[in-house]
Parts: structure tokens; C-alpha cells; sequence
């Protein structure tokens, strides 16, 4: 995911498709919409923040 796709990132983002958690959202840039695997070690980080991963400036 790009850096400002990140930094939107919520909780709603993530539902299950076909049993595999992932990432449904529109990019920043383009408005464009992706789906990205959310992978083990990324959702166990996602939950430690909460889905509010810490914002950089």
C-alpha cells in the first residue's frame, strides 16, 4: 500500500473474502479501489494500534 493509503487506513477497511481477511479501499491518488491481503503479521500490528496505525508528519 502506498504511504498516504496507509496513513487512511481504518478498521473498515478490512473484510473477509472467501475466508482470508483483506483490505478493501480506494487509493488517495487516483481514487482508483485495491484489494490487498491482510496478512498475519500486518493484522497482529494493526490490532496493537488499535486499526489507528500511528500517524507520521
Amino acid at each position: 500500500m502506498a504511504h498516504v493509503d496507509m496513513q487512511n487506513f481504518s478498521r473498515a477497511d478490512v473484510s473477509c473474502m472467501e475466508g482470508v481477511k483483506v483490505i478493501r479501499s480506494n487509493r488517495v491518488k487516483t481514487d482508483e479501489s485495491f484489494v490487498a491481503l491482510l496478512l498475519p503479521e500486518a493484522e497482529r500490528i494493526a490490532e496493537k494500534y488499535d486499526y489507528n496505525l500511528p500517524k507520521s508528519t
